[in-house]
């Protein structure tokens, strides 16, 4: 039988001083306490409680389920103690849910923790070990503890993922906790294209259980799957789905209400979402993924250069080497009847960090020579190292491009959306997902800005050289010397190197 999770967080000997640290007051956590009681279906009698779950969930409070909600969404501002709480109900659900009475002799039953990037699973991590730990009742449960799970002395094992649900297919789940909902679709760690996908994944999972699926995060644009659960089921009454929702203050009163007034100040639209609770109006998505998926040609790797038939056009993308990864495209334009105009992806390469950018360069200049080329267009990185460092291999011209990033986003848009714009690479997916990470920024003076989330660790590099790439055999396809060719000649070699460069 279940133990009421409130009591669980309060008792000294369980979870309290994982909570409270060595101040010993449990008083901060009184609003995770209220949202703890309705996620659980335990009674609230306080009005201070009944007065904060009318307004974080917009529903009548008599109608609220008094079994609880098996799909839980909590919306909450940054530093609101999210990851803490989220490792509280983890363990809470591993030990104390009684759900592992549904496992079959010998079957392990799990409690994942998910999250887009690595860096965020080994905070929740660090949170679950130090919360265990912390009480010799629960240390005492400890079995096994390695770098990404928990096992416990009743079979049930805490696992930490990093925006995957793969690797656990096949296990029973007992319950799902999910870190960071709205960011699945902009961190270049995750496995799944979506938010949408990775929810479908789960829920399977949890079927023989009545396991919960809980979703925690802040708000951020306003689309993917969690604004749409938002608009679906806030303040919705009768419902088997819960969206709770509140500022940062609300759910952590130790945090400086003056000191979130000035990070808002500072960037108002990205301290509404942060802190405020609020969905942002600035940003939307670039590109739907389906859109981009539609131009990737399935099982194209590469196509290789054919002598002078082709005019073909680079763009290169450098770093450092330290942090960013680089890379290199290579394109020509189709002039034939039925796809005129279209811009083919011959050559694409991602030259991760870490690296030696001399080295990247050298091997990138050994590709251009290969395709013909004496020349490579791209951004005014490291200005003139980069300019010398091609001359000095097989004396490669660099030219500065003539639009920055954002520039050749939107120029790319056009093909990217139209049929038989543009022909991508299959190259796993990085392509796919670089381009569905882009976000759409409305700047003042209605100016868009195209790039990355900010502070999202995200790389933009590859799908930077493939718009520079299709600007560039555009730009300058009056002048690019195409050789004609009919369309079934140019399917046959196309498909002839298709076949020579799968690997």
């Amino acid at each position: 039988m279940s133990i009421d999770f409130i009591k669980i967080c309060k008792d000294e000997k369980l979870l309290r001083r994982y909570l409270t640290g060595l101040s010993g007051g449990l008083q901060s956590w009184s609003s995770w306490f209220a949202c703890g009681r309705v996620v659980y279906g335990l009674p609230v009698h306080n009005p201070r409680a009944l007065r904060l779950i009318k307004e974080c969930t917009g529903r009548d409070i008599s109608k609220l389920s008094k079994n609880g909600y098996t799909t839980v969404i909590l919306f909450i501002g940054r530093r609101g103690g999210k990851s803490k709480m989220s490792a509280g109900m983890a363990i809470n659900e591993a030990l104390f849910s009684g759900r592992e009475k549904f496992l079959s002799s010998g079957e392990r039953g799990l409690v994942s923790v998910i999250s887009p990037s690595r860096f965020q699973s080994k905070i929740v991590l660090g949170y679950i070990s130090g919360a265990l730990h912390g009480s010799e009742i629960l240390e005492s449960q400890i079995v096994r503890e390695d770098r990404e799970s928990i096992l416990l002395n009743n079979g049930v094992m805490i696992q930490i993922l990093t925006g995957d649900f793969k690797s656990s297919r096949g296990f029973t789940q007992l319950c799902v906790i999910v870190e960071e909902l709205n960011f699945f679709c902009i961190s270049e760690e995750s496995r799944v294209k979506n938010a949408a996908e990775l929810v479908n994944s789960i829920r399977p999972s949890l079927l023989t259980t009545g396991g919960k699926l809980i979703c925690i995060s802040t708000k951020y644009r306003k689309s993917g799957w969690g604004f749409r659960q938002w608009q679906k089921y806030y303040g919705k009454d009768n419902d088997r789905t819960l969206v709770w929702t509140a500022p940062t203050t609300v759910m952590n009163p130790t945090i400086s209400e003056s000191e979130i007034q000035e990070l808002v100040a500072e960037d108002p639209s990205a301290g509404r979402a942060e802190f405020l609770d609020c969905w942002r109006e600035d940003i939307e998505q670039f590109l739907p993924i389906e859109v981009i998926q539609a131009c990737v040609i399935a099982g194209r790797k590469q196509l290789l250069p054919i002598g002078k038939k082709f005019s073909y056009f680079a763009f290169a993308d450098c770093s450092g080497g330290r942090n960013d990864s680089a890379a290199l495209a290579i394109a020509h334009l189709r002039d034939d009847k039925t796809q005129k105009g279209a811009v083919v992806i011959d050559f694409l390469k991602q030259y991760k960090s870490p690296h030696s950018p001399s080295e990247v360069v050298e091997r990138q200049s050994v590709e251009l020579k290969k395709y013909g080329l004496n020349r490579v267009t791209g951004d005014a990185y490291s200005a003139q190292w980069v300019v010398d460092a091609f001359k000095n291999n097989n004396g490669i011209i660099y030219e500065k491009s003539k639009l920055n990033k954002s520039q050749l986003f939107l120029e790319v848009l056009p093909r990217l959306c139209s049929p038989n714009g543009i022909e991508l690479l299959d190259d796993n997916e990085v392509t796919v997902k670089q381009f569905a990470s882009l976000e759409r920024k409305t700047r003042s003076g209605g100016r868009d800005s195209i790039g990355c989330p900010s502070g999202s660790g995200f790389h933009d590099d590859v799908c930077n050289v493939i718009a520079g790439a299709a600007f560039i055999s555009s730009e300058k396809k009056k002048r690019a010397g195409v050789f004609l060719h009919s369309n079934r000649q140019l399917d046959e070699m196309s498909n002839a190197r298709i076949l020579s460069s799968i690997y």
